[in-house]
C-alpha cells in the first residue's frame, strides 16, 4: 500500500517506451492509460491494485513472508505446464511488441533532444515549473 508509481514521460517531454503504449492500455484500459501517461501523476499501491496493475497488496512487515508463500505455491506446480502456459499467454503480445518497442525507442531518442524535453529537464534542475507555451 505504501508503494508509489509514476509514468513521468510526457512531463519530461518524452514518450513512453519499452511497450508501455501497448501494455498499459491492455492492463488498465485505454482511457485510464491515457490519463496515467498524459499527466504523469504519482499513484499509490492501492490505486495500482484498483487499476488491476498489481494482484495483491502487502504491508512491508509481511512482504517477504507473503511473497515466499506465493513462490512456494508456484514451486508445487508442474514446471513444464507453467512454462507452456506463460509462453502461450505472451505469444500474441510478443508479435506486437517486437514491432512496437523499436518504434517507441526511436521516438524516445528523438524526444530526448527535442526543445520540449530540454525545457523539461532544465526546469527540473532549476526547480521550477516548465513552460511549454512556446512549443506547438
Amino acid at each position: 500500500p505504501d508503494a508509489k508509481f509514476q509514468f513521468p514521460f510526457t512531463k519530461l517531454g518524452l514518450v513512453p517506451e519499452f511497450g508501455s503504449t501497448f501494455n498499459l492500455p491492455e492492463l488498465v484500459g485505454k482511457f485510464r492509460a491515457a490519463e496515467l501517461l498524459f499527466f504523469g501523476d504519482f499513484f499509490t499501491g492501492e490505486d495500482a491494485h484498483f487499476f488491476g496493475m498489481v494482484n495483491k497488496l502487502f504491508d512491508k512487515e509481511e512482504l517477504i513472508e507473503k511473497v515466499t508463500m506465493i513462490a512456494e505455491r508456484l514451486a508445487e506446480r508442474p514446471p513444464t505446464a507453467l512454462r507452456s502456459t506463460k509462453k502461450l499467454m505472451k505469444k500474441y503480445h510478443k508479435s506486437i511488441l517486437e514491432k512496437l518497442i523499436p518504434e517507441e525507442g526511436s521516438e524516445f531518442v528523438r524526444r530526448q533532444v527535442s526543445p520540449e524535453a530540454q525545457e523539461a529537464f532544465k526546469a527540473f534542475f532549476e526547480r521550477r515549473k516548465p513552460d511549454f507555451c512556446k512549443f506547438e
